[in-house]
């Protein structure tokens, strides 16, 4: 064959192999035409049929070259780490754009629909490759749990792929690469290499257990001290979450040091140790704790430690974090944005949330109440109006504030009702701490502005420890 003949077969066989990743990606395999992948690629349907003997070899084909091409990026100077952590970070780039490589593979390795013996057809390529040199060498120095090679990527791309399209089906960030390179850790660390129940326990005990809520989540095995799955962002995006070179114990003490109050750290390292967890560990349970961070404002956060399984391998744990004053916040937002700025609809949406809720109207300086209740309610009714609406909310919030936050919160609120009206966030949290009858508890103050009413705010006081309680 000529040079010419073998560059223009080689250019269709391209083109027909593109075409196939196409039609197969998009209609999987019992769906997908040969007809249409001719049609795409500018070949004869019997083209096809001659160079790659139907269907199945086809598919089967795009297989190879999608394998081939890629081990093909491997060099032998790459560590095993680093090759490992390319393909994880490929597959999850895969799942959050839907590629059709991603959506070929995974519908390959997931799929009933698929022949069974493709893998089959990559075993020779993948033998060849540095990549099973690099694994070989860490399976006989014990870096790698036992196998043969092939077996053992095989299982890791399946594991891969799944995780990453169950997670990305449900909105949740996909787990850290060093969570997937987990699951080729040797015996001592990880005893069940079954990618179906690793997999089934990322997405069953970790994603049915989220929400948006969650600024952190980590699923922890307590006896081997393994992180196998994290969720992070905001402060926890660059701190704070488990270092894997360190004990379950010494993380928890880094994160007792630089993100808890140190009014509450003692209270926490009791709680959230191995030996108390292993103790009170109850599949059927969940712990909560409530406490202060560093943050500004005295913010409260809660850790909720629910208890998974305890199998062959272990004591699992999945460890969610969130910001319990963000949350109640946003019910403020919401009803906000729910009435769209009416003061009637507003009202009866935050009647639930409120303890008192009231209108300032500014032009006269009149304050109006529209709910009063329990310890609030008696406050009230011992203070006598003034001339000025402000000030009456200053005395009514002065009347409950601790005396050394008193004259600091009435600032405040005197400057937030002066500036609001242009704030463009259109709304603004003061906590403080109130006392009643010895009671001490935390309280929220909102005022934000209405868009039906221009000189009027309104205003919402909630006994925030009491509100809390009610919601857990």
């Amino acid at each position: 064959m000529s040079n010419k003949k073998a560059a223009q077969r080689s250019a269709s066989n391209r083109r027909i192999l593109d075409s196939a990743l196409r039609e197969f990606a998009e209609k999987g395999f019992s769906r997908a035409l040969l007809i249409n992948i001719a049609k795409n690629a500018g070949v004869s349907n019997g083209m096809i049929t001659q160079r790659f003997n139907g269907k199945e070899n086809l598919y089967k084909q795009v297989f190879v070259d999608i394998i081939s091409t890629y081990l093909t990026k491997f060099s032998e100077s790459d560590s095993l780490h680093k090759m490992l952590t390319t393909i994880v970070d490929d597959i999850k780039r895969g799942a959050v754009n839907s590629t059709d490589t991603f959506v070929f593979i995974s519908d390959l390795l997931l799929s009933k629909d698929s022949p069974v013996d493709s893998f089959d057809q990559v075993r020779d390529v993948f033998c060849e490759s540095v990549l099973c040199s690099r694994l070989s060498e860490a399976i006989n120095n014990g870096l790698v749990r036992q196998g043969a090679p092939f077996d053992l990527i095989r299982s890791f791309l399946v594991s891969a792929v799944g995780i990453s399209k169950s997670f990305n089906e449900t909105s949740v960030g996909l787990p850290s690469s060093s969570g997937f390179l987990s699951l080729l850790a040797p015996s001592d660390k990880f005893v069940s290499g079954d990618p179906d129940y690793m997999r089934s326990r990322l997405t069953e005990e970790l994603i049915g257990q989220l929400s948006y809520e969650y600024e952190a989540v980590v699923l922890v095995n307590l006896d081997t001290d393994t992180f196998i799955a994290t969720k992070a962002v905001g402060v926890f995006s660059s701190s704070y979450l488990p270092q894997e070179q360190k004990s379950f114990d010494e993380n928890v003490m880094v994160f007792t040091e630089g993100f808890v109050h140190p009014d509450d750290r003692q209270y926490y390292r009791d709680i959230i140790n191995k030996d108390s967890l292993l103790r009170r560990f109850d599949p059927d349970e969940r712990l909560t704790i409530r406490y202060r961070t560093n943050q500004a404002d005295d913010v409260y956060y809660q850790t909720i430690v629910r208890f998974n399984t305890a199998s062959e391998d272990g004591h699992w744990i999945t460890i969610g974090i969130k910001n319990i004053d963000r949350l109640v916040h946003e019910e403020v937002r919401n009803a906000l944005s729910e009435a769209q700025g009416r003061s009637a609809s507003l009202t009866d949406r935050l009647s639930g949330v409120f303890d008192v809720i009231a209108y300032l109207d500014t032009a006269k300086d009149e304050l109006t109440f529209y709910t009063l209740r329990g310890d609030f309610e008696k406050i009230a009714g011992r203070i006598s109006k003034s001339d000025s609406g402000t000030e009456d909310l200053v005395r009514l919030v002065s009347a409950l504030t601790d005396d050394s936050d008193r004259k600091d919160v009435a600032d405040r609120i005197r400057k937030t009702v002066s500036v609001i009206h242009n704030d463009t966030d259109k709304i603004r949290y003061i906590p403080f701490y109130g006392t009643v009858d010895l009671r001490r508890f935390r309280c929220t103050l909102e005022i934000a502005a209405l868009t039906d009413r221009p000189d009027a705010l309104v205003i919402g006081i909630m006994d925030f420890d009491k509100h809390l309680e009610l919601g857990q």
